[in-house]
């Protein structure tokens, strides 16, 4: 309906919305008593070491970063000679 706000037309559904709600509380409340809940716990605490294991991952990644910049910043002929003898070996391998 042309000139009509959308919260107007929506006025009929809002008993449908609450009753979703306190459906969806009900269910969460009965999950909890049938010990859904600790479950979800306990997976979140999963979760949590899980993320525990990325920031370490991440950590080791920037330390191994470091210690590769490090290395080129000092030797860095070394480092240009041996990436050109990986490139002109995988060039071989590549044009057979």
């Amino acid at each position: 309906m042309p000139g009509r706000a959308e919260d107007v037309l929506l006025t009929g559904q809002v008993d449908a919305v609450v009753a979703d709600v306190l459906g969806a509380a009900g269910r969460l409340e009965a999950a909890e008593a049938a010990g859904l809940g600790e479950r979800l716990r306990a997976r979140a605490g999963k979760r949590g070491a899980r993320a525990d294991d990325v920031e370490q991952t991440r950590a080791a990644v920037d330390n191994a970063l470091e210690v590769a910049s490090g290395f080129i910043r000092e030797r860095p002929i070394l480092c240009l000679a041996g990436a050109l003898a990986i490139g002109y070996v995988v060039g071989k391998i590549v044009s057979r």
